[in-house]
């Protein structure tokens, strides 16, 4: 299947972004490569989640999979009422997430799909399976007509070393790089240098929110200039 455009909407962030949208702390991501949208992680709160779905016309309904990025509740905090809209939802998980969670879920009518390597989730999305950080998390890679957009929940095992995985394991230039990249403590020195390890990666537009920082932001922007993309509530980045 060629995919001739995808479309990112930003459905739950704290970075405020579009004022019909209501922002809050955690990260997700609806993303549309045909007929199917995929949902990719939830956002801390369900009813900021679902209003914001609301606000560009996706019905609960339409969503059959969701893919969690890790186990934080600000990235799985919607999934619950998001599941009593629309139960039976598939999730595919790492297979790190607490015992307590996977249970909870399918009390609740998930259908729990457990990720320890690199899969396709569906057409032209793959998952990077559980990479090490921090805390165990998968990011995602979109084929797009430019290249890959590589998205992460909060990229826990380095924003760079994401990518690099990426690259390597999907054979394709890396387009777009979207999501939480926890640089929110980082000094200046750790940013610049994660800075350059993407540059020479061949990222070619950056869309950083969530935990990045305030400090991270305005480096990337000076870094990438007009390819430095707002991503925060209600965005909608396009790839065609």
């Amino acid at each position: 299947m060629r995919i001739k455009r995808v479309t990112f909407d930003i459905v739950a962030n704290n970075i405020p972004f579009d004022r019909d949208f209501q922002p809050g702390w955690g990260n997700a991501c609806l993303i549309r490569t045909g007929k199917e949208p995929l949902l990719f992680d939830t956002g801390g709160d369900g009813d900021f989640l679902l209003h914001n779905l609301k606000r560009i016309r996706v019905a609960p309904a339409r969503i059959k999979r969701v893919v969690l990025s890790h186990d934080h509740d600000d990235h799985t905090g919607g999934l619950w009422s998001l599941l009593r809209a629309r139960p039976g939802l598939e999730v595919l998980l790492p297979a790190a997430f607490s015992k307590t969670f996977k249970t909870r879920a399918k009390k609740a009518g998930a259908r729990l799909i457990e990720v320890r390597g690199p899969r396709r989730v569906c057409d032209g999305v793959f998952s990077t399976g559980e990479m090490r950080g921090a805390k165990r998390e998968q990011a995602l890679a979109v084929r797009t007509p430019q290249g890959l957009a590589i998205l992460t929940g909060c990229a826990h095992p380095g924003i760079a070393a994401v990518v690099r995985r990426c690259v390597g394991l999907f054979k394709a230039e890396p387009y777009l790089a979207l999501g939480g990249f926890h640089l929110r403590d980082a000094p200046g020195s750790e940013i610049d240098a994660v800075i350059d390890r993407l540059r020479k990666s061949g990222v070619k537009r950056i869309a950083p929110n969530h935990c990045t920082g305030a400090l991270a932001k305005r480096r990337f922007r000076s870094a990438w200039g007009g390819d430095y993309v707002e991503a925060g509530c209600g965005a909608r980045v396009d790839a065609q």
